[in-house]
């Protein structure tokens, strides 16, 4: 298994972990190679927001602060986010 897909569901759980499970963020996320959309298959990781995740479509502060806290947590491993579309986030080496 991909270890960047762990580090990015533990970096979901702690910043969405009360709103979200653990079995949707893991049904949620892909390496970018298995991504059933295809939209990053470069990605080290892809997350499909529509599956429950808090989407960054959503112009709300606390979900772009929320989001900026997933990055952060992510750059500690050499990895950042990207939106694809409002969806579909990309998970990519920094």
């Amino acid at each position: 298994m991909n270890n960047n897909i762990e580090i990015v569901r533990a970096a979901l759980n702690v910043v969405f972990g009360e709103r979200v499970g653990r079995q949707q963020i893991e049904d949620a996320t892909f390496t970018g190679r298995e991504d059933p959309g295809g939209w990053a298959p470069r990605a080290q990781v892809v997350i499909h927001t529509e599956r429950g995740i808090p989407a960054l479509r959503y112009d709300s502060r606390a979900i772009v602060a929320a989001w900026d806290r997933v990055n952060d947590i992510l750059m500690d491993s050499a990895l950042y986010c990207e939106p694809i579309n409002g969806a579909v986030v990309a998970v990519y080496n920094a």
